[in-house]
């Protein structure tokens, strides 16, 4: 694979169709539910937060390939950091799934 577009739509298909961290959370210290009402998109997310490490975090909802794989690449990028150094966003998540989506929606590789 040599063109990094090629390789970018590799990891988005790949992540949604099998998303990392994805289903409910029992217990999270730490809850967040995001829609975009422009494309339909909504996440939830739950975080398990244990002396200042996210420990544990799952998230669930429907969307398009852009939204369910950023957010399966962001839990695999903040699970088992402290919480100052994965930079959560404040307790809403329609910040990423909705700037990520707005700004994929015209080149979604899955349509």
């Amino acid at each position: 694979m040599s063109d990094p577009r090629e390789l970018y739509q590799q990891v988005i298909i790949e992540h949604n169709k099998k998303p990392r961290n994805y289903g409910d959370l029992e217990g999270c210290t730490h809850h967040a539910h995001g829609l975009n009402p422009l494309c339909g998109d909504d996440i939830e997310l739950k975080v398990v937060v244990q002396d200042g490490i996210v420990r544990d975090l799952r998230f669930t909802g429907q969307g398009c390939a852009i939204s369910k794989a950023s957010s399966s690449l962001m839990t695999v990028q903040v699970k088992g950091r402290p919480v100052a150094e994965a930079q959560l966003p404040p307790p809403t998540p329609t910040s990423w799934a909705s700037s990520a989506c707005s700004r994929a929606s015209r080149t979604c590789p899955a349509g």
